[in-house]
């Protein structure tokens, strides 16, 4: 146990270096406004001009890629044999790979970091990028393999999520408002709002990049997750060995967190090539990607905000039944481990089938209706516009529970 957290700290620690360190040959003069990933940095752990550019993007994209391919039946994946298993994770690792080289380049040459660089430059900048890159994935790699806790992405993002909430929070960098300087952290220009008489600018002003009522939609979307999360069905089972009688949970949010994480970076993704496309912000079509975060912008851009719903909870629902069954979680999987563990089914035979058939009863509702709504909760976040965006908050929250629970079965 020590060795694991010893190995998911200086992974950690290591990425907060590749957030932190800025690209070599990066002019810094680009505009928030201009960066195509710019909603959707949260939640692919990565930021602008800093060697974690891409974070997991081409990681989780790759396994997007092959959710679609798999939920199309353009390739065939039988998760129950170790085969397939191996196979699959290669190819994802292989593509994230070829992704990674494809961002890199595109970045490094499409004129992303302004103009006027030379050849040079481009090539120094594609150099940091393809072997930040590369060392991303190899951490995530070392993560699946057991050497630290849980998945690389679930740890990058939500250091990127806590990274944003700090500085949302505490950031030093000052900002002219209402004819004074107030500091950028939500917390420091309240009490400065407080020692100059003025409350209105620090809690809330459209032209400020946080206020302090980002910082209390912070708890309300925290209180809203935890409240959800903790909403199970309970199948009566008990053990072979002692006949004791206990539950087995089957959480609402069956497919947890990960159908968010797919459905941003996949919007993340459309919204790049557009940009790419459009040589400006993603319009028409696409729009419908990108949350308008905060509540004003509900009243301002009400179509986007009922397109990003529908697609949201779209999405969220195929990914989550793609994922259930590709993540060993479906009815039969289950079933096995149920009896593999000596457990079972007061009234039922031992038989993986039989089991299977009366699990069949919840599981699979349970991975549209979990997807379904997570993805709902994802767009009601996003609109509340709170510290970390709200989808990475979501994502936070459940990546935390996700330790406790890791955590509390090593003990």
């Amino acid at each position: 146990m020590r060795s694991k957290l010893a190995w998911t700290f200086g992974i950690l620690c290591i990425y907060f270096a590749l957030l932190s360190i800025p690209l070599f040959g990066f002019p810094g003069s680009i505009y928030y406004l201009d960066d195509p990933l710019s909603l959707f940095r949260v939640i692919s752990a990565s930021r602008l001009g800093s060697l974690a550019e891409f974070g997991i993007l081409p990681i989780v994209l790759s396994i997007v890629i092959f959710q679609i391919l798999i939920g199309l039946r353009l390739i065939k994946v039988d998760f129950t044999k170790k085969e397939d298993r191996k196979l699959y994770a290669i190819g994802t690792k292989v593509l994230a790979i070829v992704l990674t080289i494809a961002f890199a380049l595109v970045f490094s040459f499409s004129g992303i970091y302004g103009e006027g660089i030379s050849i040079i430059s481009k090539l120094i900048i594609l150099v940091q990028l393809l072997a930040a890159g590369f060392v991303i994935i190899l951490m995530d790699e070392l993560l699946q393999r057991g050497y630290g806790l849980g998945s690389g992405t679930s740890l990058f993002i939500l250091a990127s999520v806590c990274y944003n909430i700090f500085k949302g929070m505490l950031s030093l960098h000052q900002e002219t408002l209402s004819g004074f300087m107030w500091y950028e952290g939500s917390i420091l220009a309240f009490f400065q709002g407080i020692g100059r008489g003025d409350l209105l600018t620090p809690f809330y002003n459209p032209y400020k990049t946080y206020d302090f009522v980002d910082f209390l939609l912070l708890f309300v979307v925290f209180a809203i997750v935890i409240y959800f999360i903790s909403i199970k069905i309970e199948i009566p089972a008990q053990s072979k060995k002692d006949d004791i009688p206990t539950r087995y949970p089957i959480r609402s949010l069956y497919t947890f967190y990960v159908p968010v994480i797919l459905s941003s970076i996949l919007f993340a993704t459309l919204g790049f090539i557009s940009t790419l496309i459009s040589g400006s912000s993603p319009r028409g079509f696409f729009g419908i990607f990108f949350p308008p975060y905060g509540p004003e912008k509900i009243v301002q851009k009400p179509s986007l905000v009922v397109g990003y719903i529908i697609m949201m909870i779209l999405f969220c629902g195929i990914f989550s039944r793609i994922w259930y069954i590709t993540a060993g979680m479906d009815s039969l999987s289950v079933a096995k481990q149920f009896l593999n563990k000596d457990m079972l089914i007061p009234g039922f035979r031992e038989d993986p089938k039989i089991v299977q058939k009366y699990l069949n009863q919840y599981i699979p509702t349970a991975a549209w209706l979990g997807g379904f709504f997570i993805g709902f909760l994802a767009s009601i976040a996003d609109f509340l516009g709170p510290l970390g965006t709200g989808t990475g908050v979501l994502v936070a929250i459940c990546i935390i529970r996700e330790y406790y629970d890791i955590i509390y079965s090593k003990l």
